[in-house]
């Protein structure tokens, strides 16, 4: 019995090994294959590099290194690899090589692979020697260990040869000692921590980033007061607190601490005030704060998307609220040298004296800066990251950071205000004087024409004074005129054989209509041809019973055409019955026009298409 249990033992082991070893990688068959690491040393603000080495006794066609660098001291960015004096000079060596960073928190671990196979080129011959350069810049001083990966996007640590047998090299590792001979909090590198930090800081982080090119990356280990990797209103606040109110010293080289984002009760909201404004007019839209716990610090970035550009007014200052200590320093910056969206509108303030105070508890607005809008259609506020690494974010004067969430900014832009006929976004008896100026004077006509139109009929006369003088001075109803402007758009789209049904084909242009019966028409011009990397506009009449829609493609950077889906929306229509001409870019002389009547009190909702069979109709892929 016990000799049929050792050979059923034995013949058991016997298939676990040739198992095991059948599907195992690949034995190296001579002198162990060996990638090694060099260790390095720099300061912060250096350009390092990291030499790669590599032993094979046996052709390579592929070579794949994975690492892991491990910040649990320091911290650096990998930026590129070099070949210079390496086994790799010669790019057809190994002609298909990738360099990148994946699975990080670009904090304190990053996971980089570097890897090399052969594509139309050659193979790595046998031999010993650097294979290449990885290049760092050094940000915080400490250690930063670089490991072997046992993971990536293509597999583990290994090497085929020219027979395709797979087999994993011995791997030594290395080490980065970034230096840490400087002074953290010493911003301004003259060997003390004082008020010229400060300045230095918010200067650095808060306003020459967003638009400049400041220096930045050789200051991010002395910036980072309070050693969590990141650079936010935290390390301005610290030192702030260390300055002048008896606050935490800056922390000390060589550590990590963790990036506290605690809201210990409700969570604390940034609101945005939803408004309608009047292209080309200033106004001002509030920006308020709802928080449960006093607030030393903030820095918030807000992005602007829609269809409607607002541009920042810069020349109105103060931007802060009474609600806000006037001894804060309180900054905006805008980003809008292209007048496309998505924008970005940053603003930040914190504590600057021994005599400033926190925001205390409360709901009210911060600030109230001005914008213009350059065209009619919507646009909405979110919060987004702030300048570089760090966070939209609040601050408690016990330094923790709260992450905001974010509501209303909900904004309407019209291209004109019927009866503002100087266009200063109101409506009052300085329109009565600009009409009567421009109808029997010589003055300047309305700009835009319509704005001068109060009563609706279409025309600017008379008509027009007597409307205003009734509604200013006896209680006659308000200015009305139908406005249009385009909401917004998306494409391009791409078409398969036999997707037609329950989709619009694309050798149909369409436009379908909606209207609430309450003065609000939504149109949506279905298949409309632009360029495939556009910036759209539209210019909008409502002359009568005549909507007229002109498509504008104002820029076009791509070397082809596609189709779009366009959104328009015409408030203050009375029901009645109309006819829509759409003006197309792309539609060929003599080819029809998009226009049809349509009743809107019978017809409430629909869509009319017109059949067309050119580029870029009419293509099926």
């Amino acid at each position: 019995m016990r000799s049929k249990f050792r050979m059923e033992l034995a013949l058991f082991w016997a298939f676990f090994l040739c198992f095991f070893f059948g599907v195992s990688l690949a034995q190296d068959p001579g002198v162990a294959d060996t990638v090694r690491l060099s260790n390095m040393s720099g300061e912060i603000g250096d350009a390092a590099s990291m030499p790669v080495y590599l032993y094979n006794d046996e052709e390579l066609v592929s070579v794949v290194i994975p690492v892991l660098l491990d910040g649990y001291s320091g911290w650096l960015r990998f930026d590129s690899v070099s070949y210079l004096e390496s086994r790799l000079t010669d790019p057809v060596v190994l002609d298909e090589r990738e360099a990148y960073v994946f699975g990080t928190d670009k904090f304190t671990l990053d996971s980089l692979l570097v890897s090399f196979s052969v594509s139309s080129g050659d193979s790595l011959p046998v031999g010993t020697g650097k294979l290449c350069d990885l290049w760092f810049t050094l940000h915080f001083g400490g250690e930063v260990l670089v490991d072997s990966l046992s993971d990536s996007p293509q597999g583990g640590l290994s090497l085929t040869d020219a027979d395709q047998e797979i087999f994993v090299p011995q791997f030594s590792s290395g080490l980065i000692d970034i230096s840490c001979d400087y002074l953290v909090g010493d911003v301004n590198e003259d060997d003390v921590v004082d008020l010229g930090d400060l300045i230095t800081h918010q200067k650095m982080w808060f306003y020459d980033s967003p638009l400049g090119d400041y220096p930045i990356y050789d200051k991010y280990g002395r910036a980072d007061l309070n050693c969590d990797r990141r650079l936010d209103m935290r390390d301005l606040n610290q030192l702030t607190y260390y300055l002048f109110k008896s606050g935490s010293p800056p922390c000390t080289c060589g550590t990590v601490n963790p990036s506290l984002y605690n809201d210990p009760v409700a969570p604390d909201t940034v609101w945005v005030e939803n408004k309608t404004m009047v292209a080309g007019v200033s106004s001002p839209i509030y920006i308020g704060i709802i928080n449960d716990e006093p607030v030393a610090g903030m820095a918030l970035s807000l992005e602007i998307e829609g269809s409607a550009v607002l541009d920042w007014d810069s020349e109105i200052h103060p931007i802060q609220t009474g609600r806000v200590d006037s001894a804060w320093w309180f900054f905006a910056e805008g980003e809008h040298a292209d007048g496309v969206n998505p924008e970005t509108f940053h603003f930040h303030g914190f504590q600057s004296t021994v005599e400033s105070s926190p925001l205390s508890p409360g709901s009210g607005a911060v600030c109230c800066p001005y914008f213009i809008p350059q065209s009619g259609g919507t646009a909405s506020f979110s919060l987004t990251s702030w300048i570089g690494p760090g966070e939209s974010i609040l601050v408690t004067e016990d330094n923790e950071a709260i992450l905001p969430t974010i509501y209303g900014g909900n904004i309407t832009v019209l291209p004109y205000l019927a009866g503002d006929a100087n266009h200063d976004g109101a409506i009052d008896v300085a329109d009565v004087v600009y009409l009567v100026n421009y109808l029997f004077l010589g003055g300047s006509q309305p700009d835009p024409l319509e704005s001068g139109n109060a009563n609706g009929l279409g025309q600017v006369d008379i008509g027009d004074v007597i409307y205003l003088m009734n509604y200013l001075f006896l209680g006659g109803p308000p200015p009305h005129h139908p406005v249009g402007f385009l909401v917004g758009y998306e494409g391009c789209k791409e078409f398969q054989k036999g997707a037609g049904l329950g989709s619009t084909p694309p050798d149909q242009d369409c436009m379908e209509h909606q209207y609430d019966g309450e003065g609000v028409l939504l149109l949506k011009h279905v298949n409309a041809g632009f360029n495939c990397c556009p910036e759209i506009a539209a210019d909008i009449t409502i002359a009568g019973d005549i909507i007229t829609i002109e498509e504008i493609e104002i820029s076009g950077d791509c070397d082809c055409i596609c189709l779009f889906d366009v959104n328009y929306e015409i408030r203050d229509l009375p029901p009645g019955e109309y006819t829509i001409r759409v003006i197309e870019p792309y539609v060929k002389e003599g080819g029809e026009i998009l226009e049809f009547a349509v009743d809107l009190v019978s017809s409430p909702s629909g869509m009319y298409c017109v059949y067309r069979d050119y580029y870029p109709w009419g293509i099926w892929e």
